[in-house]
This record gives structure tokens, C-alpha cells and sequence, in this order.
């Protein structure tokens, strides 16, 4: 019985020197320094970490970081047809342009009938990027409003361009250009697209 118990304290004298030379310090995650997709650098974004989110991704300006905005703003418009809510979401250049009022009237009527359902996304984010001498020069984003169906039966998708950051020409940052299509490959496009100076 006495070699029993000292085989026993024996036993347990190393597993508790064991334990103490493991260093163990609670959960293993719990002192972890590991940092991935470039978290600490904020000024400029991980464009791949942050390709289907809208976050803020530009010097914590989150007015310029928005297309998950303009896509709910764009199909609700047009689900309501109004004029107005699109035409606030272009960029002053198209704005400037482009007869807006009559572009988008037509798009209106170019979809037959009222919108009653659409394909809904909640992870819009950028979809490039151009970066000069370490500086995010040119974002943008172009979404796909997919099954976008009306109550006569026509189905749509809707496509926009917008320019979330681009500062050699700040008046291009907005939406650029909304193409409707149908099924039968008719489309009709409000605004217009201008080519970066970046290679866009």
C-alpha cells in the first residue's frame, strides 16, 4: 500500500513539473501576436482580405467607400422608379454631361412592368484597385444586380460602374454608368463610362 502511494505522488510530481515547463498560459490563442492580411498598416487596404465587405478601406474616409450603399440605393430606385434617388448616386462628371432626367426615365420604362424581386447581396466591396509609390490611387467597384424580376414576368440584370477613390479627378467619383439588360440581350445604359489613368 506504501509503494503504491509513493508511485502515485511520483506520478503526479511529474505531471505537475510537466505542466510548469510547458509554460502553458490558458487558452493557446490567448497571447497570439499573429496578424494577418496586413491589419496593421490601416491607410491602406488589403484589398483581398476586403474584396466582399464594406468596410471603410481608405484613410478611415468611409464617404468614398460605399458601394454597398449604391447598390441598395440603385435597386430600391428602381424597384419605386425614382428619378431623383438615382441620379444623386452618379458622380458630378456624368452629372455634368448627361441628361440624367431623360436617361434614367428611359431606363425606367426599359424595364416592363414593377420590380417585385432581385437577387440581394450583402457583402458589396471593391472589386480592383491601383496603387502608385505605395498609395491607393483608383478603387472601384462594379456589382451585378442578378435576378431582378418584374411582375409581368421579365427578368433584368442591372450593372453599375463607381469610382470610389480616384484623386486626379474628383469628380468622377460616384457612379459612372447603370446598364439594364434583359434576357434577349437588349440593353440600355444610363451615363458613361471614363477610362482611368491607371490601366482600369
Amino acid at each position: 500500500m506504501f509503494k503504491l502511494l509513493m508511485n502515485f505522488m511520483a506520478v503526479c510530481s511529474v505531471c505537475i513539473v510537466c505542466f510548469l515547463l510547458s509554460g502553458c498560459s490558458g487558452h493557446p490563442n490567448s497571447n497570439s501576436s499573429t496578424i494577418t492580411g496586413n491589419t496593421q498598416n490601416s491607410s491602406i487596404p488589403n484589398t483581398k482580405a476586403n474584396s466582399n465587405s464594406n468596410q471603410n478601406l481608405v484613410d478611415g474616409d468611409a464617404s468614398e467607400i460605399n458601394a454597398q450603399e449604391q447598390y441598395d440605393i440603385i435597386i430600391k430606385a428602381f424597384m419605386s422608379k425614382d428619378v431623383l434617388a438615382i441620379k444623386n448616386v452618379f458622380c458630378d462628371k456624368v452629372k455634368q454631361t448627361h441628361n440624367l432626367d431623360e436617361e434614367i426615365s428611359t431606363a425606367i420604362r426599359f424595364i416592363k412592368g414593377n420590380i417585385v424581386s432581385y437577387k440581394t447581396k450583402k457583402n458589396v466591396g471593391i472589386n480592383g484597385a491601383s496603387v502608385e509609390d505605395g498609395v491607393y490611387v483608383d478603387i472601384y467597384a462594379e456589382p451585378w444586380i442578378d435576378d431582378v424580376k418584374t411582375n409581368t414576368g421579365e427578368s433584368y440584370r442591372i450593372y453599375f460602374f463607381s469610382r470610389l477613390k480616384y484623386p486626379d479627378a474628383p469628380d468622377e467619383v460616384g457612379v459612372q454608368e447603370i446598364e439594364i439588360q434583359n434576357l434577349n440581350g437588349d440593353s440600355y445604359t444610363i451615363g458613361e463610362y471614363f477610362e482611368s489613368n491607371y490601366g482600369v
